[in-house]
């Protein structure tokens, strides 16, 4: 059939009803845009045939034809006077004849000597954009109203083709976008991410662990036991083993990995069973808000001077071995230093805080099975004996005066022996409560200072009124 008796056969509704059904069935959504423009064309027997798509504020032109120059001024079409200011809202426009020079002037063929036109809007209004179906014949046709009727049809499926594309692209960006978000959430988001497969082999490890544990995937796996880098212990690899790949963890519990450089690590981590029965796991690296805690911990109990127990704390252990439900015996010492005065007032403070720090590092070398030492204030200090009794005591004391003896003081290269009073108390069951055995343990110590210091009073619990 030549292009004529296809130019009558538009003139004919029956004829254009049995094109169309040649054409709709096409409109797949597995067919391109392109595709479906050439199937118009050759169906219909346009010279040209373009569809144009406005989409924030950019417009794509869909054609068959070499001719670029003339399918690039498709947007001049749209923007010519005679659309833009046409005084209806419109859904198709036709041309009988002339149409090439209307829009194309100034080209040759196939665009400059077209005669007949239609373009029809398409409006797109759920993705905010228009297209436009534009056909043009070189010859003009016999019933152009006929034609007008058939592509109207046409633009209405071809309109649920476009809408049903536009879905699938919007979607698929949406999902783009999601998939970049959560790649970047994965690779800088501060929280340990990754995954074992249940022969052992990492298949996930995001940046976090590469930040905080030194190895790289790739690393990882080319060790016999990946997580055997992690945990050589074999039972606690076990453990490990298990909550990675049958038994997720869903609430976090603490771990002490190893780093790539053998330093131990404090984590927190949760185990998510995913969809596909592989587990995800989910880690905070925690081991310097553990230390910070350490060390707040340690500035809460410790005397910074000394580094003896402070107050608080050594009567806090005291009170405790007096709760205590076994009733274990235990001996108080109570200790100050003698003639502490003199050390400030002739070598000046610094210095009596130098004599404070040597007695505690002496109590501290002392050689018992297990004790606790406290400073009280000053140069007063209370020291617990554990399943000690008086004889423990003073043996204690005798030790601590041996070892100032040895390692004395220096005070500018100059020797010093510090000596001490103490005031010893035997505690055997619950019978007594704090406030008595800081009273008798200071009352023993006020009778060593006033008998001579350099000396321990001991009180065993019989003498106690």
């Amino acid at each position: 059939m030549n292009t004529a008796q296809k130019h009558n056969l538009l003139g004919d509704g029956a004829q254009v009803l049995r094109i169309l059904t040649q054409v709709i069935p096409q409109l797949l959504p597995h067919r391109s845009l392109q595709d479906i423009v050439g199937d118009i064309q050759h169906a219909l027997g346009s010279s040209v045939t373009w569809i144009a798509i406005e989409r924030d504020g950019e417009l794509q032109v869909h054609h068959t034809g070499e001719r670029e120059d003339g399918y690039a001024q498709a947007c001049q079409v749209l923007l010519h006077p005679r659309i833009i200011e046409h005084p209806y809202a419109w859904r198709i426009l036709s041309w009988s004849q002339g149409v090439g020079e209307l829009f194309y002037p100034g080209l040759d063929m196939p665009f400059g000597q077209l005669q007949t036109g239609i373009l029809c809007k398409l409006p797109l209004r759920d993705y905010a954009s228009t297209a436009w179906l534009f056909l043009a014949y070189q010859h003009t046709l016999p019933s152009i109203t006929i034609l007008k009727h058939g592509v109207t049809i046409l633009a209405d499926k071809l309109r649920d083709y476009l809408l049903e594309q536009s879905a699938r692209e919007f979607a698929f960006q949406e999902l783009q976008q999601i998939s970049e978000q959560y790649k970047i959430l994965f690779e800088r988001a501060p929280v340990l991410m990754n995954s074992f497969d249940r022969n052992g082999r990492c298949t996930l490890w995001n940046g976090e662990c590469e930040r905080v544990f030194g190895w790289t995937i790739d690393e990882i796996n080319q060790a016999q036991d990946p997580l055997a880098l992690f945990y050589p212990d074999p039972a606690i690899r076990s453990d490990v083993r298990e909550s990675v790949n049958t038994s997720p963890l869903t609430a976090m519990k603490e771990w002490h990995p190893l780093r790539r450089d053998g330093t131990m690590l404090t984590t927190l981590w949760a185990n998510i069973l995913l969809p596909d029965n592989s587990v995800l796991n989910i880690g905070l690296d925690i081991t310097a808000r553990k230390q910070a805690e350490r060390i707040l911990t340690l500035k809460a109990t410790i005397d910074d001077l000394t580094q003896c127990l402070n107050r608080a704390e050594i009567l806090k252990k005291l009170e405790n071995e007096l709760d205590a439900t076994t009733g274990d015996p235990f001996a108080v010492l109570m200790i100050d230093l003698d003639y502490f005065k003199r050390i400030n007032d002739s070598w000046g403070h610094a210095a009596g805080d130098k004599a404070l720090r040597h007695f505690c590092d002496c109590m501290r070398a002392c050689r018992f099975p297990e004790f606790y030492v406290g400073r009280l204030g000053g140069e007063e200090f209370l020291v617990i004996l554990k399943e000690a009794d008086c004889d423990d005591a003073v043996t204690f004391t005798t030790q601590l005066r041996e070892t100032l003896i040895t390692t004395p003081l220096l005070l500018n290269e100059q020797p010093v022996t510090l000596s001490f009073s103490a005031g010893a108390l035997a505690v055997k069951g619950k019978t007594l409560i704090l406030s008595q055995v800081l009273t008798e343990a200071d009352k023993a110590l006020y009778q060593a200072k006033h008998t001579g210091r350099s000396r321990t009073v001991c009180v065993r619990p019989g003498d106690i009124c």
